[in-house]
């Protein structure tokens, strides 16, 4: 058995949309979250990159900039200063292995058990909303 996890690529449509992209092609945005070409447009997660804060593209930045997203939106719509996200450094990556197990990584150790599977289903159902 193998498992191979590759890092996320920009889709073509973003490079096409005419916002400034980074050197991968994804949108790059402020800590804000706004597009450093029209401040109107937001963007988060796997489409962007957070300028001077480049971090791979997974869940858990994912998560934590949508939340800072979701309240941006709402305080850009009623004219008041927003909120700034910016991403840790280190991060634990889990990935379900569809056995009712996990492996979980954090820099250069990796381990694979049921809690881990657990706690992966406890954090994802925590931030669903």
């Amino acid at each position: 058995e193998a498992l191979w996890c590759t890092q996320g690529a920009a889709q073509q449509w973003i490079s096409e949309c005419g916002l400034p992209v980074d050197e991968d092609g994804f949108i790059k945005t402020s800590t804000t979250l706004q597009t450093l070409g029209d401040t109107t447009i937001f963007a988060a997660g796997d489409t962007a990159t957070i300028e001077g804060y480049k971090r791979p593209k997974c869940g858990v930045f994912a998560v934590f900039s949508g939340l800072t997203l979701a309240r941006n939106v709402r305080l850009i719509a009623r004219g008041e200063p927003l909120e700034h996200y910016y991403p840790q450094s280190e991060f634990l990556g889990i990935i379900g292995l569809g056995d009712g197990t996990a492996v979980a990584s954090r820099g250069q150790l990796a381990w694979r058990t049921k809690w881990m599977w657990d706690l992966k289903d406890w954090i994802d159902r925590k931030w669903m909303w």
